[in-house]
């Protein structure tokens, strides 16, 4: 069986008190609640405004378009100017799109205004907008003045930094008393690049101390999205849960004659431990040889690796260098140790 639907009133036809028809009968339109003139329209396209007020033919009848999501007050008057009713607040509700634009909101607080006839907050609302900001932890949203609400992760959890892109399309549903974040720029692009960071000319090369743990700072980065990674502490900073995938190659020179170098390593959570400690391979060209290395001398170190991440976990490149070892510094020319990362699912 097919499903209908009732027409619509396909032309708009008046009478006056006695029953006849309200020939040069004339009707105002309003703003709803106002006497200030809102313009009607003589077809569907919306390109000519009937007169204000319109006046009717010998039959009583006027083409009256209106706009949607807008409200009106209609005065009916006879030719005479007597007024036979007024009718306010006449509404052609009407969600003519999901794209709620960019919201002109702040940091973590986004606004959207857009029209849509969303009188109150419902269940299973769906809304595709722009945010004109990367949030930075908890956020909310305003949705046509209807009141601030909590954005939240699918399984209910507060959004963490980076979890929406500025000028990148966001999707959001509201259940319960909340927006839940279907997808985002970040969200949505399992495999894209998260970060590229280098050791850059400015900030030279990265003395690493003997009897000592240092964490490489790679301090200039070519891509950040949602600035996770920190060029000041070294650290990525997961803004989801996901699989993540993380590449880095290290070119260290020998500073002095060391009886030694340690290991470079990823260390999830700045740890060393199974699980969350994975080693580059490489060695210093003094040591193909079993010799000590010498002055001047370099090694590279490089590895790929994957790590299950959850929200607020950190991924860095470390070195722990043994005692009397140390005397090595890593490259800065801003090409040579580089350290780069995305979430493959």
């Amino acid at each position: 069986m097919t499903t209908t639907v009732l027409a619509p009133y396909l032309t708009s036809q008046f009478f006056g008190n006695n029953g006849a028809f309200l020939s040069g009968g004339q009707i105002f339109t309003y703003q709803a609640g106002t006497v200030t003139p809102i313009a009607t329209y003589t077809d569907s396209t919306g390109g000519t405004p009937n007169t204000n007020p319109i006046v009717l033919n010998a039959r009583g009848e006027c083409s009256i378009w209106v706009n949607p999501n807008t409200a009106y007050k209609f005065v009916l008057q006879d030719s005479s100017g007597n007024t036979i009713w007024t009718r306010d607040q006449v509404i052609q509700s009407q969600l003519i799109t999901l794209y709620g634009g960019v919201d002109t909101g702040g940091v973590n607080a986004y606004i959207l205004n857009f029209a849509a006839p969303y009188t109150s907050y419902v269940d299973g609302t769906v809304i595709y907008w722009i945010p004109a900001n990367t949030n930075t932890g908890p956020s909310t949203i305003n949705v046509n003045g209807l009141g601030v609400v909590n954005l939240v992760n699918q399984g209910g959890s507060a959004l963490t930094a980076g979890q929406i892109f500025a000028n990148q399309i966001a999707v959001i549903m509201y259940k319960g008393g909340s927006f839940y974040l279907v997808s985002s720029g970040y969200s949505s692009a399992a495999a894209q690049t998260l970060f590229i960071a280098n050791r850059s000319v400015g900030a030279g090369a990265q003395a690493l101390a003997g009897n000592s743990t240092t964490t490489v700072i790679f301090d200039n980065t070519s891509i950040n999205r949602g600035t996770n990674y920190n060029t000041a502490t070294g650290l990525f900073t997961a803004a989801i849960a996901g699989i993540y995938t993380f590449t880095a190659t290290l070119v260290v020179t020998s500073s002095g004659a060391a009886s030694g170098y340690g290991p470079y390593y990823f260390s999830k959570n700045l740890a060393s431990t199974t699980g969350n400690y994975w080693p580059l391979n490489g060695l210093i060209q003094g040591s193909l040889s079993g010799s000590t290395p010498a002055s001047v001398q370099q090694g590279i170190f490089g590895a790929t690796a994957n790590f299950s991440m959850n929200s607020g976990d950190t991924m860095s490149i470390r070195c722990q260098m043994p005692n009397p070892g140390g005397g090595f510094t890593v490259a800065g020319d801003g090409k040579s140790s580089q350290f780069s990362g995305y979430q493959s699912g």
